[in-house]
C-alpha cells in the first residue's frame, strides 16, 4: 500500500506532498525520497491524475523542495520498481546494509534483523575461510505461514468483532480497516488503541495473543488465552521438567542466548566497544557449555 501524506490539486491535476522531519540539502532531495516521490507519481497516472511535480516539506529546516517529474526521474524509478519485482520473484532477501545511521530509527529493524544477519553472515565466511564445510543460514520462518499479524497504531482507534471479522475504527473516520480473524496471527496495539470485549474474548479463545505497545513502540503486556491444544507436548515438557540433566541443558541454552543478545545489542548501540570484550561475550557461551558439563560429570576424586 503506497502511502501520500498530502495530495494538494483541483480537479484531475494533483500534486503529491511528502513531509521529512530531517533538513534540506543543498545539492536537492536523496534518492530515495525522489523515488518514493515518483512511485506516488506512477500510482496517481495510473488512476487517472495528471501529475507533473511533487513538493517534499522538510520540518527540521522549514523549507519546500519541489520534485519535477520529468523523464530520466521516472525512467530511473521504472528501472527499480523492474529490479524489486525480479527480486521478489526469486524469493531472495537482499543482504542487510552494514552499520548504516538510516537503520537506527528504522521501523523495520526488528523485521529486518540486520546485526544478527550479518553477524551470522561473518561467521559463515569465517567458516569457509578455515576450511571447514559451508552450512546455509537457515532463514527465519514464521510459527504460522497462514496467517499474519496485525498493528493498529494511532490514539482515538478501537478494534472491534463483527462476525468473523475484525474492524478497525477510528472515531472522527469510522471504519478505516478490516481483517478476517482466521488469518490474523497476532494483534499488535501502539498507542492507546482499545479492543471491545467480544473481540478480545474471541482471539483469547483462539489463542491469538492481544500485544500492547506504547505510543513508541515500548512492549508493555500481553494477552493470551489458555488454549493449550498439544497435551503431549504439555507431557514431554514436565518429563524435562524432572530430569536434571535436561532441565540443565535447556537453562545453559537460555543463559547462552542472552549472553548471545546481550553482544548483539552492543554491537548495535556502541559503534565504540572495545573488541575483547565482544570476544569474550562471544567464547562466553562455550565456557558455559564446559562449566554445566562439569556440574553433571564431576571429575573422580582419589584418596590416597
Amino acid at each position: 500500500m503506497l502511502h501520500i501524506d498530502l495530495l494538494e490539486g483541483d480537479g484531475n491535476s494533483v500534486m503529491p506532498v511528502e513531509y521529512k522531519r530531517g533538513e534540506a540539502r543543498a545539492e536537492g532531495p536523496y534518492e530515495p525520497h525522489l523515488m518514493q516521490m515518483a512511485a506516488q507519481c506512477l500510482a496517481l497516472r495510473e488512476n487517472g491524475f495528471s501529475c507533473r511535480e511533487g513538493m517534499i516539506y522538510y520540518i527540521g529546516s522549514g523549507e519546500r523542495k519541489a520534485v519535477e517529474f520529468d523523464s530520466a526521474l521516472m525512467e530511473r524509478a521504472v528501472v527499480l520498481l523492474g529490479e524489486m519485482r525480479r527480486t521478489l520473484e526469486r524469493e531472495e532477501v537482499p543482504p542487510p546494509l552494514q552499520a548504516s545511521s538510516r537503520c537506527d530509527r528504522c521501523s523495520l529493524a526488528g523485521i529486518c534483523l540486520l546485526d544478527e544477519v550479518n553477524m551470522l553472515r561473518e561467521m559463515q565466511s569465517e567458516k569457509d575461510a578455515g576450511g571447514q564445510q559451508s552450512q546455509e543460514i537457515r532463514m527465519l520462518r514464521p510459527a504460522r505461514d497462514e496467517a499474519v499479524p496485525i498493528y493498529v497504531v494511532g490514539q482515538g482507534k478501537t478494534v472491534r468483532k463483527r462476525g468473523e471479522r475484525l474492524e478497525i475504527w477510528a472515531h472522527d473516520q469510522g471504519k478505516i480497516n478490516e481483517a478476517r480473524i482466521r488469518e490474523v496471527s497476532q494483534l499488535c496495539l501502539y498507542g492507546g488503541v482499545e479492543v471491545t470485549t467480544p473481540a478480545m474474548v474471541e482471539l483469547m479463545q483462539r489463542n491469538v495473543p492481544v500485544l500492547h505497545f506504547s505510543h513508541g513502540g515500548w512492549f508493555l503486556g500481553i494477552c493470551q488465552g489458555m488454549s493449550h491444544k498439544n497435551v503431549l507436548l504439555r507431557i514431554k515438557q514436565f518429563q524435562w521438567a524432572a530430569d536434571p540433566e535436561r532441565s540443565l541443558s535447556i537453562a545453559r541454552k537460555i543463559v547462552a542466548g542472552k549472553i548471545d543478545n546481550c553482544r548483539v545489542l552492543l554491537r548495535r548501540n556502541d559503534p565504540m566497544v572495545p573488541e575483547e570484550s565482544l570476544h569474550s561475550l562471544a567464547v562466553a557461551p562455550l565456557k558455559l557449555c564446559r562449566s554445566f558439563s562439569k556440574i553433571l560429570h564431576p571429575p573422580p576424586h582419589f584418596h590416597v
